[in-house]
């Protein structure tokens, strides 16, 4: 990737940090500006199993003189890459400290949305269906864009506002029927399927909701559950053939376990199938057309579902 970014002369390059980040193969690049998304729980097994040691192997990707936009709320997190910004001079902006999103509902029910951050001044951008970490997505890349030019272009805000207007990241709570509602989902951990149900908060569903949910073995399986129980009439486990899936029966071991410690006291039906395409055929079985289906808990679970959504001519 390195040689192909100095063959064609790029003014920039955007990398991401494989897991982790400090003995990333990326992290031999200095970088002008670093980008911290939410922190979570994952990849413990090799990363460790706290936050603050997580933060300190993505904090590693730092180095002298960085910007450094960090997005996580966590005070752990901030702590952590604070430390590792004074060690390395770095200039370090917080989320809903140094920049922000301004969201107000409308008297006709739409929102007024606008961003703010260092460099540039409030956008004003006209909501569509951006949801809240679409647009916390948008407001770190142009944030992250602002400090890497050092002074924005004039055109910078619309340039801004013309990606808001196309937001819509695949697989991200992406709407592919309205009758039933049906959500693709890959949200992958606590943080990215707390954000999902705070999405589906804002949502009308008038029937039942049934949560299609396939996940690695290396994620916080049962903290994801315990978010997606707000919105489950039924669970439908099953795997996405993937060699480190957990399989359907330890993930319903894993929800009844979550239900007899009084974790979970939302009770839903559960079903186990070996396979989302087969997960979905039986659900389309059931549902009507006020019911809501979601498939989440991996990005690795979207391709099935679309090419599963699709042959059935639902997609």
């Amino acid at each position: 990737a390195f040689k192909y970014f100095e063959q064609e002369k790029v003014d920039g390059a955007v990398l991401e940090a494989g897991m982790g980040g400090r003995w990333d193969a990326t992290n031999v690049k200095d970088s002008r500006v670093v980008v911290f998304m939410p922190v979570g729980l994952e990849h413990c097994r090799i990363l460790g199993d706290s936050l603050e040691t997580i933060a300190g192997e993505k904090a590693g990707v730092i180095k002298s003189g960085s910007d450094v936009v960090l997005m996580s709320t966590e005070p752990d997190v901030l702590k952590i890459v604070l430390k590792r910004c004074m060690k390395t001079s770095s200039r370090l902006f917080v989320f809903n400290e140094d920049f922000g999103i301004e969201k107000k509902k409308l008297c006709d029910g739409s929102f007024s949305v606008k961003i703010s951050g260092p460099l540039f001044e409030e956008i004003i951008l006209e909501e569509g269906s951006s949801t809240d970490f679409q647009l916390e997505n948008l407001l770190a890349a142009a944030v992250a864009s602002a400090l890497f030019l050092k002074t924005p272009p004039s055109n910078f805000n619309d340039a801004v506002k013309k990606v808001a207007r196309a937001l819509q990241i695949p697989g991200r709570f992406e709407v592919i029927s309205k009758n039933p509602l049906i959500i693709l989902d890959g949200g992958h951990n606590p943080q990215a399927v707390s954000a999902l149900v705070n999405e589906l908060d804002n949502v009308r569903i008038d029937g039942e909701k049934f949560v299609i949910f396939a996940a690695f073995d290396d994620k916080d399986v049962a903290s994801m559950l315990v978010h997606l129980a707000r919105h489950a009439d039924h669970f439908i486990f099953t795997t996405s053939k993937n060699k480190r899936s957990f399989t359907p029966g330890e993930l319903l071991s894993i929800f009844e376990d979550l239900l007899a410690g009084d974790i979970i006291k939302q009770k839903a039906d559960c079903l186990v199938y070996d396979d989302i395409a087969t997960g979905l055929l039986e659900v389309l079985k059931l549902v009507g057309p006020a019911d809501a289906v979601i498939v989440t808990g991996s990005i690795s679970n979207i391709g099935p579902a679309k090419e599963f959504l699709h042959s059935a001519g639902v997609y």
